[in-house]
């Protein structure tokens, strides 16, 4: 196995984008500990937001290779640029491509591309860790669509999303089998973003993200209702991934 032409001409390319771009502003973020929210912007033109997003929708639509490739060089110069980039494709836009509807994928993944539109996945639990199938933040229908109320922590990004990814259950005893899936827009009332003091990885503005009754509509369900945990395993399996790949890239 090794690399083609083409992906050595990608790698080649990120990596000059990324330390002529990124690199020189990375130290004054980092003693700051500021939000790269302007280094995430100079992504878009080259189409290094949304790698696995189909051009059809804004993105590059490349193979997995190329978007490993990507995750790799971007971190090598800022972990947290590349982060975006994991959770924006990994997570969310490539939970919306494999299973959201047309509508879902028209409304959301244009404005992702385009980099108006900044996303987080709300999954880790402050009781639960990582163990999805004892999720607490429910769910409950309701004549107009959902009521989701819980709360959510390590979130990465929280605060300057536009779009949740959130893991919620229908019902905490059916463990996987009540697992749903939403997309929540980050401007519904009802939602909390607070900032989680962290000793270390503090630029990528990890928060604690609470739920107070947000009312959502029943196109916020990302799949069908219990039936999320494809959803999120799938998201995992990218994500896991990515991550991978960004390690690699920090470790050089």
């Amino acid at each position: 196995f090794d690399l083609s032409e083409t992906h050595r001409q990608v790698r080649k390319s990120v990596r000059e984008f990324a330390e002529r771009e990124i690199l020189p502003h990375v130290e004054d973020y980092e003693r700051r500990a500021a939000y790269p929210a302007a280094l995430i912007q100079r992504l878009v033109p080259h189409g290094y937001l949304t790698p696995i997003v189909p051009e059809s929708y804004g993105g590059a639509g490349v193979d997995v290779v190329t978007y490993g490739i990507i995750c790799e060089e971007l971190a090598r110069v800022d972990w947290v640029v590349a982060s975006v980039v994991s959770v924006t494709n990994s997570l969310v836009g490539g939970s919306i491509l494999r299973f959201g509807t047309e509508a879902q994928r028209n409304r959301w993944l244009p404005a992702i591309c385009d980099g108006s539109v900044l996303t987080s996945a709300c999954l880790t639990e402050p009781s639960g860790g990582t163990d999805l199938a004892a999720l607490r933040t429910r769910a409950v229908e309701t004549d107009s669509g959902w009521c989701l109320t819980g709360s959510k922590v390590f979130i990465s990004h929280a605060a300057h999303a536009g779009l949740f990814l959130v893991a919620a259950t229908v019902d905490p005893k059916k463990a996987h089998a009540g697992v749903t899936m939403f997309l929540v827009d980050a401007a519904v009332s009802g939602i909390t973003v607070a900032e989680l003091p962290m000793r270390t990885l503090q630029r990528d503005n990890i928060a604690e993200v609470r739920f107070d009754n947000v009312m959502v509509g029943s196109d916020a369900v990302l799949g069908e209702p219990g039936h999320g945990f494809p959803v999120l395993s799938a998201a995992l399996d990218m994500g896991r991934y990515s991550v991978a790949a960004r390690c690699v890239g920090q470790a050089q």
